[in-house]
Parts: structure tokens; sequence; C-alpha cells
């Protein structure tokens, strides 16, 4: 087969891919129209019959006690159905036992001795509606109900689902329609491609096979000026993406996949050089190789999880959509916020941790509020239970010009926050909003949580 014939195919094949997405958002987009509107349909009919067929029932029993009221519900019924409210409808008995019936819409076998007992056993003022859906129909099963009284007839409201079936079938005339058009355009359109167009389109390919081979350092050099080039640069673009993603797996922390330190650098640089308001928070638990020793490395191992599950549940319940989230390894996390969301976002993580961590600990010592273990000299001595030490830098107050900065008032921040959570015997959260670095001697400001 010539390379001709394979551009032929290649393009045949995309057209059919987008006919085929095509087909299917319109089948999407029109069963979800559909949808919404059988649904609204069900809920209004369903309601404006029970209220009418109520009060009828009501007006009958008034004026004649005695009598059957299957005749004035068959014709409100029939008078509600040329209204549109329904397809067609059935009155039962609380058993199931069919009493009237429309019969204008050829229906499927129902079971009837099942869901209208099931409507009466359940049935309450707040729930009175039962929908059973089938491959043809929704029917909704309505007790009916005078005041102060048990169901003693059961609606069966039934809607046809036929227009679904003619809207799929509108969208695959349509789809017919254009894969023969598409088809014979695309035919054309690649037969009259010329050789200046072969070559690059063998160059890429070849290049598509390296890439997927392991060779990302590959460059694609096409130099034609036109959609082409710049499709090449494109492709050259996409594999420098290729090698950054692997960059950072090959740097993500292996217990919680969060990104490593080189990313936690990068994230923290673009910032600054970005000059839009941040806040970087360093994050240390407190008294965790005192429990990695008693309760195991595996224990430990939950509690990095844990850690690492509360603080993405932070940022994204408080946080924004770009906010980062970063492990540098062992208990130290970095997470990046802006100004306004910062308080939100620590004092939930300060809460819940100190909630949440007490369940990795054996009742009697999160009881005791302390564990004992021996501490970096050899001793044994009580440990408290694990608390979060979180320090934030910002440079909202002052300008930050280097990450190295960051690391320098972290580091500082971080021991106000470590005195805070000893102090109070919870997690607590420091940040530094020092004007100038000119007063660096001061202890920093500092917000508790």
């Amino acid at each position: 087969m010539t390379l001709r014939l394979r551009i032929i195919g290649l393009v045949v094949l995309f057209a059919l891919f987008l006919i085929t997405g095509f087909a299917a958002i319109q089948i999407s987009q029109q069963l979800e129209t559909l949808n919404t509107y059988n649904a609204y349909r069900v809920r209004v009919g369903s309601s404006a019959a029970k209220t009418s067929l109520e009060v009828a029932l009501a007006v009958h029993q008034a004026q004649h006690p005695t009598e059957d009221p299957l005749p004035d519900f068959r014709a409100e019924l029939t008078r509600l159905q040329e209204g549109g409210l329904f397809d067609d409808a059935t009155v039962l008995s609380p058993g199931g036992a069919s009493l009237a019936a429309l019969g204008t819409v050829p229906g499927e076998v129902v079971d009837d001795a099942r869901w209208a007992p099931y409507a009466v056993a359940t049935y309450s003022p707040a729930q009175w509606s039962y929908p059973h859906v089938t491959a043809t129909a929704v029917h909704v099963y309505v007790p009916l109900a005078a005041p102060k009284s048990p169901p003693r007839h059961v609606i069966r409201l039934t809607y046809a689902l036929a227009n679904v079936r003619q809207a799929v079938s509108g969208v695959y005339r349509l789809s017919g329609l254009l894969i023969a058009g598409v088809l014979g355009l695309s035919v054309l359109f690649a037969w009259f491609l010329t050789r200046a167009i072969l070559a690059p389109i063998q160059e890429l390919n070849q290049a598509t096979q390296d890439i997927a081979a392991g060779n990302l350092a590959l460059k694609v050099h096409v130099d034609t000026g036109d959609e082409l080039g710049a499709l090449a640069d494109t492709f050259n673009q996409m594999t420098d993406a290729l090698v950054m993603l692997r960059a950072k797996a090959e740097d993500a922390n292996p217990l919680t996949r969060l990104p490593g330190n080189r990313v936690i650098r990068e994230e923290i640089e673009r910032r600054i050089t970005a000059q839009s308001p941040f806040v970087a928070v360093y994050a240390d638990l407190d008294n965790f190789k005192a429990f990695n020793d008693y309760y195991g490395i595996g224990a430990g191992d939950e509690a990095i999880k844990l850690t690492a599950t509360l603080l993405r549940e932070a940022l994204k319940r408080h946080g924004n959509p770009a906010d980062f989230l970063g492990h540098e390894g062992g208990d130290d996390f970095v997470l990046l916020t802006t100004p306004e969301k910062t308080e939100a976002v620590t004092r939930f993580i300060c809460a819940e941790f100190d909630r949440r961590i007490r369940t990795l600990y054996k009742p009697e010592d999160a009881a005791r509020g302390a564990i004992a273990a021996t501490d970096r000299e050899g001793k044994v001595r009580e440990f408290p239970l694990m608390t979060f030490s979180l320090a934030g830098v910002t440079n909202v107050h002052r300008p930050i010009a280097a990450y190295a900065e960051v690391t320098g008032i972290f580091s500082e921040v971080k021991k106000r926050a470590k005195r805070m959570s000893q102090e109070a015997k919870a997690s607590a959260f420091a940040l530094d909003q020092r004007r100038s670095d000119t007063s660096r001697e001061q202890p920093p400001k500092t917000e508790g949580v």
C-alpha cells in the first residue's frame, strides 16, 4: 500500500472519528433535553392528576357517598389526558387489580401487583409519587386518599418514551448524510496531497514511533512555513511537555504521589516571578518520630497518608483550583494558596488533624493523650499525641525575590509554630507578617488556629 493511500485511509478514519464524536454529542444533548422534558412532564402531570383526582374524590364523597367513584375518575383522567399531562392512565385497587383504564396507548405488561401495594404501604403526604421505568415508558403510581383516610385507589400514569427513539433516529439519519458527504470530500482532499506534504508526514510518523519507544529528547525539523511547520512546532512542544511530566512523575513522593522538592521549588519561584499574592505554608508533624517508633513504620505511613488526604481535602474545600500541594519527604509538606483563603484552609487543617489523628492511636493512648517512647537520647519518656505545626510565608506585606528567602523565613516561623503547638497541645498556624527584612530580629506576628 502506498503512502498516499495510507494518508487517504488516515483522513477517512479521522473523519469517521469526528462524525462519531459529533453524533455522540448530538445524541447526548438530545437525550439530556428529552430527559429534562420527560422528568418535568412526569412531575407536573402526576402532581396535577393527584390534586385533581383527590378533589374529584372529595366532591364525589360529599355528593354521592354510596356510589362508585370510578366513572368520575375516568372522566377526570380523560380530561387530563386530553390536556397532555400523560399518555395513558389506569385506576388500580390497593392490591394492584385493574379497575378502570383509558386504554388509548398500547402498553406493555406492568407488574401492578407489586408496585401498587408498595405505593399504598409506603404512602405519606410527603411521599406520594412512585415512578417505575421500563424500556418503553415511565409508570408513576399515585395513591389516592380522602382526608384522614388510607388510600383506596392507586392511579398508574404512563408516559411513553417514544420521543427518545425518534430523537436518536433523527441523529442517525443526519450522521449518515454527514458520513457520505465528509468521506467523499476526505478522499478528494487526501488524493491531491503533494510530495511536499508527504515527506514531512513521513518524518512526523517516524518521530512518533521514536517517542513511543521512549526517545523524548527527539526534535522534528520541518521548515515548510505552513501548517505542517506549525504542526511540527506543536509536536516539539508536546515532547517538551512529556519530558516535564515524566520529570514530575519521577520527582513525586512514592507514598503520597504528591510532587517533591523540585516541583515545589518551581511552583514557589513561578509565583515569585509572577508577583502574584501568595501564602506558602510549611506543614510539619510534631511527635511523629515517637509515634513511628512506638507503633511501627506501617502506622507511620498511615499517618503520612492521612495527612496528605487531609491537606488535599482542605485545598479542595476551602482553597482555589490553582492551589498547590507538595510533599518534601518524611512528615514535611508544603502548600501554596492565596491570602484570602489562608485562614479557612489552615483552620480546617488544624481542627481536622487534631480530630482525625486520634483514630491512629490505641484507645487507651488517645484517652491518656500521650505515649511512652524512646527519645533521641535513648531515654523513655511520654510524648503527647501528634499535632500539626503550620508556618506561613507571604509576599503581601513585603516583596520576596527568591526561593531562598522563603526557606529562610520558613525556618524562623516554623519555630514559633512549634512553640504554639506545644503550649496549646493542639495544632497551630503561625504566619509571618513583618513589613521588611530589617525587622528580622523581631519575632514574627502569628495567627494561632
